[in-house]
């Protein structure tokens, strides 16, 4: 976005096509300025002019300068319409107004003077020296306007590329969004699953039907989806989900006939463009950095393996080249520093690789399409605090040798949503994505007499950004948590009975896991800087008065996770951090007031540091780490002064993550994520589980339960998601 944020239109920072009206805004803008000796739009952080801009009304001129005459007033505020349906249609509008303005101002006013000795309070009467200093400045005003549009008639840039334009296909609600779709290479059908399973649409009258389940041990309906199309255009290759995360490539006709398995332990991507292969992933379960590029036939037969995975990266959505000879696809590295991701092609007979572009945010988007023009088309997620709003972005790469021609280009302009490159049609003129919208709320829920199910759920937060509980004040009337409503993650408490949070830390870094001291008067949290994220980030742990008040570092330390005090009358507070070496985490108890730290245990990881939370128990005597795990639940209950470690085995519910304990310490509230679902569970100490609350998969979900001091409430978040399927033109 280039240009002065103070001076910008609404229409500009949504995004939208621009035209003259943007231009008599921004004109408005100035004329408010002089008029009033300050900006009409002002903040401290671009993200708070943006929501004045946007969403408020500027202070009235006269109230600031009451010797501005109401006509101006009237002018400006016309020019400053958030709709500009609403505001000046062309600079020749607005000049009749300004000399207009001049006239009235220089004569019909003056005998009014002439009169009246004390002219104070007189809106339209004004004294000649401040009468002329305006009329100096509307005529100075109108003559740059005039220079304006005569330099722009004159010096016009060369026609730009034409516009972005947007088609949508799918209408579905928030609570059964888009999962995955495919086009049909010649643009007429449009293959797409969601929470009901898998239909075809014929694209140009919207009819849409639905493909039936392979018959046999049939996949959850919510993990039955298409992939790509073959070249023919009657069929397609999907992937079903069959127990767990056991994947296989199927091969559907769009026109009769019941769905073929072409392959187990297959996540099929792509078809050539002869439709003679498949590429397809092969790994180990959910895991996509373990995963390999495998080769088959559309036969199912033949089957070779491409590029194999070694420790610590792995492959994902493997795309052809125009002329089929190489292909493109999405590696994921971890390293000592993070997890690194890029784009690379490589041809069919394991040459190396050519590394197209590198960058971090490819790691929660890319999906590289190899267009027909040449380009290889990905998404790019925003920096932060925007990491739910994405873009798409295209590079030129060679045909022969698959390497970058030139710098990547921006294709579209999009704020608050994320799109997903699901690849376009053989003639290259139509593109699909999944266009997301995520927002995660705070809900509070009563606990019923038992302690295992709730009642009376009611919407905490009312904003339109996101929101995460971390705790309660000892009161257990409000809650603490983190938003981005202010465009940082800033951290907010907000009491039940209120309907309106206030603010508690704010600024530009990126701020977690705030938890209440045990003496009940300060609470800590932890900090870094908003655009770093790695394992060897620095983070500082911080502690500020409950109320707000200054701010103190207590420590800092590398890639510290998460930190949590018990209640009192227990005193312990503790974080964790990754070992050196990646293969252990160290727990660590923490003075909040000194900064002196002692370690309490380690724990082995089996897996990367981030598939792990933990929980501190209230009385402090227990530590409760989830490992998240696809086949099964897995719980460690380890003490923090003496005896041993017990692992629980949570029957019929894996993925476990997100973890607290009990008010009363004697159970544990752990979210479950699976194929089917993600659901709040009550786990006791003996590894049974008691269901809190259940979604369904990608609509909305919740696996995060904070319970109140008096163990009466929970303080829950909803994440809605709602996607919907787009065709562009013009990318």
């Amino acid at each position: 976005m280039i240009g002065t944020v103070s001076y910008m239109s609404p229409e500009q920072l949504w995004g939208e096509k621009l035209d003259a009206r943007t231009d008599l805004f921004s004109f408005g803008v100035v004329l408010y300025e002089m008029a009033a000796g300050r900006p009409a739009f002002s903040g401290t952080t671009s993200a708070l002019i943006f929501d004045a801009i946007l969403h408020k009304a500027p202070t009235s001129p006269v109230h600031i300068n009451p010797d501005c005459p109401a006509e101006l007033e009237r002018i400006i505020c016309k020019a400053l319409e958030k709709d500009r349906e609403m505001r000046y249609q062309s600079a020749s509008e607005m000049r009749s107004d300004l000399k207009r303005l001049k006239r009235d101002t220089g004569s019909v006013r003056e005998p009014a003077l002439a009169v009246t000795s004390d002219h104070r309070g007189m809106r339209g009467a004004l004294p000649p020296r401040r009468r002329w200093a305006l009329f100096i400045a509307g005529m100075a005003a109108v003559f740059a306007l005039g220079l304006s549009i005569v330099w722009m008639m004159t010096h016009r840039p060369p026609p730009g590329p034409p516009e972005l334009k947007e088609h949508r296909l799918t209408q579905n609600p928030s609570g059964n969004a888009v999962l995955q779709a495919v086009i049909s290479p010649d643009g007429k059908y449009l293959a797409y699953s969601d929470q009901l399973g898998m239909h075809l649409m014929f694209i140009g009258t919207g009819e849409t039907r639905t493909i039936p389940q392979p018959a046999g041990p049939a996949p959850d309906r919510s993990a039955w989806w298409p992939n790509a199309w073959l070249p023919s255009g009657s069929k397609f290759i999907a992937t079903a989900m069959e127990g767990g995360w056991n994947l296989s490539t199927w091969i559907v006709s769009a026109l009769v006939g019941a769905p073929h398995k072409l392959c187990d332990n297959a996540d099929g991507w792509s078809v050539s463009p002869d439709g003679t292969l498949i590429a397809f992933g092969r790994g180990k379960g959910e895991e996509m950095t373990a995963r390999e590029i495998w080769l088959m036939n559309v036969q199912g037969e033949d089957l070779r393996r491409l590029i194999p995975a070694a420790e610590g990266n792995g492959f994902w959505y493997a795309r052809w080249s125009p002329d089929a000879k190489r292909i493109a696809y999405q590696r994921f590295r971890r390293t000592p520093n993070g997890e690194e991701c890029s784009i690379e092609t490589r041809d069919l007979e394991g040459g190396k690789p050519t590394t197209i572009l590198s960058d971090a945010r490819l790691c929660d988007a890319g999906y590289p399409w190899w267009s027909p023009d040449g380009r290889i088309i990905y998404t790019l997620t925003e920096p932060e605090p925007n990491q739910t709003t994405g873009n798409l972005w295209g590079v030129r790469v060679g045909a022969k040798t698959g390497a970058r021609l030139g710098d990547p280009r921006r294709i579209s302009n999009w704020t608050g949503v994320m799109p997903l490159n699901r690849g376009g049609t053989a003639d290259g003129k139509q593109l699909v994505v999944d266009k997301s919208t995520f927002e995660a709320d705070v809900f509070i829920a009563e606990l019923g007499s038992s302690g295992r199910h709730l009642t009376n759920p009611r919407r905490l937060t009312l904003d339109v950004r996101n929101a995460l509980p971390y705790a309660w004040a000892p009161d257990s009337k409000t809650v603490l948590f983190t938003s981005n409503r202010n465009g940082t993650w800033d951290i907010y408490r907000q009491a039940m009975d209120q309907d309106s949070a206030e603010i508690v830390v704010a600024g530009p870094d990126y701020k977690w896991a705030p938890a209440v001291t045990p003496d009940g008067s300060s609470m800590t949290y932890l900090s870094r800087a908003a655009d770093e994220l790695t394992a060897t980030t620095p983070v500082r742990l911080m502690r500020t008065p409950l109320q707000g008040g200054p701010l103190e570092e207590v420590l800092k330390g590398r890639g510290i996770l998460r930190q949590a005090c018990a209640w009192p009358p227990a005193t312990l507070c503790a974080f964790s951090e990754e070992s050196p070496d990646r293969k252990e985490l160290v727990f660590l108890a923490f003075d909040p007031v000194k900064g002196e730290k002692q370690e309490l245990t380690r724990v082995n990881l089996r897996q990367p540091v981030l598939q792990y939370d933990w929980a501190l128990s209230p009385n402090g005597s227990r530590l409760a780490l989830a490992e998240f795990d696809p086949r099964e639940g897995r719980i460690k209950i380890i003490p923090t002064t003496s005896g041993g470690t017990q692992d629980l085995r949570v029957k019929n519910w894996p993925g476990l993550f997100h973890i607290w304990w009990s008010a009363d310490n004697k159970s544990l509230i752990v979210g479950s994520i699976s194929n089917s679902g993600s659901t709040l569970l009550d786990v006791t100490l003996d590894g049974r589980a008691y269901v809190l609350g259940k979604q369904t998969l990608l609509s909305t979900f919740n696996t995060w339960g904070v319970p109140s001091y008096d163990g009466r409430h929970l303080a829950l978040t909803e994440y809605t998601t709602q996607t919907d399927v787009w065709t562009l033109e013009n990318f």
